[in-house]
């Protein structure tokens, strides 16, 4: 009965929503299932948008599950690696310590098969009240979207730690963390909110899953973001950091100018259609831009390797850009298949660049 009440009051405003709760309480401070099975404290449900509570339902979206049966929750970690899987443990008994924290219920962790552990909440009142309150649902997950509860940056910032948490993966020999799921509405939620962020990332789609990857030159400004509390994951992103990267990212315009690039005696210059062109003996010339036009692409490119690189965004994305060079230079652009980038291979294009904006790296 109690939990039916809680329930109904979740689609009034909230402060009628907390009036009713209070009452509830007044009535009785659990909701009990039985001997084997505990209590949920009610009183835990007057907060229900705080940072561990938004972690959890990340959680939740992520490697966390809603049985099917309505009666229990469960979470499984695991790892190839024997000398790691004791990290899976840990990141499950912070997890439980998390339950009983925020809803004062517990839950019981076991080894499986094929080096994983299990956490399992027997408690069909939290599973019903996670699904009521922020749409957790019962059996598979591929129509999710962010609960509308998490309004705020600090809240989404937890919701996201807990799936990257779940569902994220950090390597050792990659530059890219990556997060696959088959929740397009969700992943074009994370999508939309990295590019808010201003986090460089890569969002792709390949059959009936949804790809992002955050490469190793954003990973300091994630890592600033996001609570990534999972031991494993949290080392392997650590030791990148501390690596650092050969990548660099735009700082902004030096106090050169065009004019003083096109002064070196090591390019020469031509006319050609009406157009001034700037290179080298027997090499490829570039159209000389409007400065305007250089100072709209500037943060979109990475001179690296006498090459410019896109950045990689999406592809589409990516392809606008090269597209959008090709015609203020009169340059080809190139596509690497392997690395899903697009590059522009110029000595006299990838120094004017690095004359007039500043690329440095990020940590």
């Amino acid at each position: 009965m109690l939990i039916r009440v809680i329930c109904r009051v979740i689609s009034r405003n909230l402060e009628e929503e907390m009036k009713n709760l209070t009452h509830c309480l007044t009535i009785s401070n659990n909701i009990v299932n039985s001997k084997n099975e505990g209590a949920l404290e009610t009183s835990k449900l007057i907060n229900l948008a705080n940072e561990n509570k938004a972690y959890i339902i990340g959680a939740s979206f992520g490697d966390g599950c809603n049985l099917a049966n309505e009666l229990k929750w469960q979470i499984t970690d695991g790892n190839k690696n024997l000398k790691r899987l004791k990290y899976s443990r840990e990141y499950l008994s912070s997890i439980n310590h998390l339950f009983q924290k925020e809803f004062g219920i517990s839950g019981k962790i076991n080894k499986l098969d094929g080096n994983m552990y299990v956490l399992i909440i027997n408690n069909k009142w939290f599973s019903r009240a996670i699904n009521y309150f922020y749409n957790v649902p019962f059996g598979k997950k591929t129509i999710l979207e962010i609960p509308k509860i998490f309004n705020n940056n600090r809240l989404k910032n937890s919701f996201w730690s807990g799936i990257i948490d779940t569902d994220g993966q950090v390597f050792d020999n990659s530059e890219n963390i990556q997060l696959c799921m088959k929740s397009k509405k969700l992943m074009e939620e994370f999508h939309e909110y990295l590019t808010l962020l201003d986090i460089v990332h890569n969002f792709r789609h390949y059959r009936d899953e949804y790809y992002l990857l955050v490469p190793v030159r954003s990973f300091k400004k994630f890592n600033d973001i996001f609570r990534i509390i999972h031991p494993c994951k949290k080392m392997l992103l650590i030791n990148n950091l501390n690596k650092g990267t050969k990548h660099k990212i735009y700082i902004g315009k030096t106090d050169k100018t065009l004019k003083q690039f096109m002064s070196n005696n090591k390019y020469i210059a031509k006319t050609e259609n009406n157009y001034t062109k700037i290179g080298v003996h027997n090499g490829k010339f570039i159209k000389i831009p409007h400065i305007k036009d250089l100072d709209s692409v500037a943060s979109r490119i990475r001179p690296r390797d006498r090459k410019i690189y896109i950045i990689n965004r999406s592809k589409i994305e990516s392809r606008i850009t090269a597209e959008e060079i090709e015609k203020i230079f009169e340059i080809k652009s190139y596509y690497n298949k392997g690395k899903n980038t697009y590059y522009f291979n110029s000595d006299v294009l990838c120094d004017m660049f690095k004359y007039l904006y500043r690329y440095e790296k990020p940590w």
